[in-house]
């Protein structure tokens, strides 16, 4: 095979290869957009906040996930129900099921810390944001409802 040849198969490939990750990055994009959107139609007037009564870890996949139990103390909607592909939450009877996404199998600063809360505002004068108190921090997170691998009949686990 020639100099050139082998050149012009090089220079092939990396143009196959940078238009491929330019492609997925789009897609990428499009989706975070898409999953945004539909949070802020979904989830965007609803406001809470409540004691934590306990996370419960789900393994699924290889990974955990943490589901958070509250006893609402306030809540601008009585009752709640969302399960689809890419959010969730329950409010119903004060209480709420919220998904706090990848809590992992060796403790973190933030799953440390999510065990130690007392305490959770959502969304708290349109905030788009978890506020977690513990007894004497907080954490502040962007919100997303982020079903992860969650299946419908665990936001039962909560008891409500």
């Amino acid at each position: 095979m020639s100099k050139t040849k082998i050149i012009s198969a090089v220079s092939i490939i990396c143009m196959l290869f940078i238009i491929m990750v330019i492609y997925t990055y789009r897609n990428t994009q499009n989706k975070i957009k898409r999953i945004a959107v539909h949070t802020e139609k979904i989830y965007g007037d609803i406001e809470f906040s409540g004691k934590i009564d306990s996370i419960i870890k789900i393994r699924r996949g290889g990974r955990t996930y943490g589901l958070m139990c509250i006893e609402l103390d306030y809540s601008n909607v009585e009752s709640f129900y969302r399960f689809d592909k890419y959010t969730t939450l329950k409010i119903k009877n004060n209480k709420a099921v919220l998904p706090i996404g990848f809590i992992g199998e060796h403790s973190t600063i933030r799953s440390e810390f999510l065990f130690k809360s007392i305490y959770v505002t959502v969304n708290k004068k349109q905030n788009k944001k978890y506020i977690f108190y513990s007894s004497n921090d907080s954490l502040v997170e962007n919100w997303d409802f982020g079903n992860n691998n969650l299946k419908e009949e665990d936001l039962l686990r909560c008891g409500n």
